[in-house]
C-alpha cells in the first residue's frame, strides 16, 4: 500500500470510528447522555458571564465571575464587583463569604443534596441524576442562550420540595465542553450563566477550595 492509501485508510478508519461515535451517543437515553458528557470531568475551571431575567424576561442582574471545580464536591465560585460573592467547599463544608456585609456562612456539605449546580458538576455518583431528575435531551429545540450549543439538557426535579432553589435546570454543550447553565425558579426568574476559557481537567491546588478567612469578619457557623 504507497504512502497516499494509507492516508485514505486511515481518514477512512477516523471517519467511521466518528460516525459510530456518534450513532452510539444518538441511541443512547438521555441521561447516560449526559453523564457520558460529564464524566470525563475531574476537574474543571472556567470563566463565567452570568445573567438574571425577570418572569416577563427583562435583566435584572449581570455579573461577571469564575469557578474551579475538583471531584468530589470540591469547588470555588466567584464573582466579582458590583456583587462580590465566594463561595467555597472543601467536600466536607461550605464557605458562603459576602465581602459587601463582611459576612461568612459555614455549613455542612451533604453529598445527597444535588440541587446545587456546582454539586451536580462535581459529584461523583453520576447515576444519582437519574434517581432525583427527570433527564431530556432537547438538543438543538430547546432554548440556547449561547449559538454554539449543540447538545441541551434539562433536568426537572422529581421531588421539588426538596429541590426547592428550582424548577428547571439546563445544562447546553458544545464540542463535548460545558458551555451554558442555566436555572429556572418558581418565581419565573431565569439566571443564565455561559462558561468561556473552559479548562478540562486541570491540576489544581487542594488550598483552592479552603475558605481563608479575613480577619474581622462575621461567622454564622452552622455545622453544630
Amino acid at each position: 500500500m504507497n504512502f497516499m492509501m494509507k492516508k485514505i485508510s486511515k481518514a477512512a478508519v477516523f471517519c467511521t470510528a466518528a460516525v459510530m461515535s456518534m450513532t452510539s451517543f444518538a441511541a443512547m437515553p438521555a441521561p447516560e447522555k449526559l453523564e457520558s458528557l460529564l464524566e470525563p470531568i475531574q476537574s474543571w475551571s472556567a470563566d463565567f458571564k452570568q445573567q438574571v431575567l425577570s418572569g416577563d424576561g427583562k435583566p435584572m442582574q449581570a455579573l461577571e465571575g469564575h469557578l474551579s471545580l475538583l471531584k468530589p464536591l470540591q469547588f470555588d465560585w466567584k464573582t466579582y464587583a458590583p456583587y462580590p460573592q465566594v463561595v467555597i467547599s472543601n467536600g466536607n463544608d461550605l464557605w458562603i463569604y459576602d465581602e459587601d456585609l463582611e459576612q461568612v456562612v459555614i455549613r455542612p456539605i451533604d453529598q445527597e443534596l444535588i440541587p446545587m449546580p456546582a454539586a451536580i458538576l462535581s459529584g461523583e455518583q453520576l447515576e444519582l441524576l437519574a434517581e432525583h431528575f427527570e433527564v431530556t435531551y432537547l438538543d438543538k429545540d430547546g432554548y440556547a442562550v449561547d449559538p454554539a450549543v449543540t447538545e441541551l439538557f434539562q433536568l426537572k426535579p422529581k421531588d421539588l420540595n426538596r429541590n426547592g432553589d428550582f424548577e428547571t435546570l439546563q445544562l447546553g454543550f458544545a464540542k463535548g465542553q460545558l458551555k451554558q447553565l442555566s436555572l429556572y425558579d418558581a418565581l419565573g426568574q431565569v439566571t443564565h450563566l455561559v462558561f468561556e476559557k473552559q479548562e478540562l481537567n486541570p491540576k489544581l491546588k487542594k488550598s483552592l477550595f479552603e475558605f481563608d478567612m479575613p480577619p474581622g469578619i462575621d461567622v454564622i457557623d452552622e455545622r453544630q
